[in-house]
């Protein structure tokens, strides 16, 4: 079970990964389920809702353009045309995407949780 707390300390994306709404046992929600819910519709808005790229992040979405755009051309110059090229080339612009995504989403992510001697946990 999911609290509103937990969207804040596990972050929404794995809130939404990992929380059940529906019973497993088919009977009917519980203030519990309910909560869990909510906590899944908060997480959800933190996920969808737009959030403008800062300075930082308009420059890395740049740079991911850029080396895309090199990549690509690449490609095209050092390899035959056919499905090989082309599942190249798809699987370049699904990295790309999930490179964006990271950039996008770093900001909605909790923080590494530290030890009390300053590392990472």
């Amino acid at each position: 079970m999911s609290t509103l707390r937990d969207v804040f300390a596990r972050g929404p994306l794995e809130v939404l990964q990992q929380q059940r709404l529906v019973p497993a046992d088919g009977r009917m929600p519980t203030d519990a389920d309910r909560t869990a819910a909510e906590a899944v519709a908060v997480a959800a808005a933190a996920i969808a809702y737009y959030v403008p790229p800062t300075t930082l992040e308009q420059h890395a979405h740049r740079s991911l353009s850029r080396a895309l755009m090199t990549f690509l051309v690449e490609i095209v110059r050092n390899t035959p045309p056919g499905p090989e090229r082309s599942t190249a080339i798809a699987r370049a612009r699904e990295a790309k995407l999930w490179a964006s995504a990271a950039v996008a989403l770093q900001r909605a992510q909790p923080a590494p949780a530290t030890t009390d001697e300053g590392g990472t946990i």
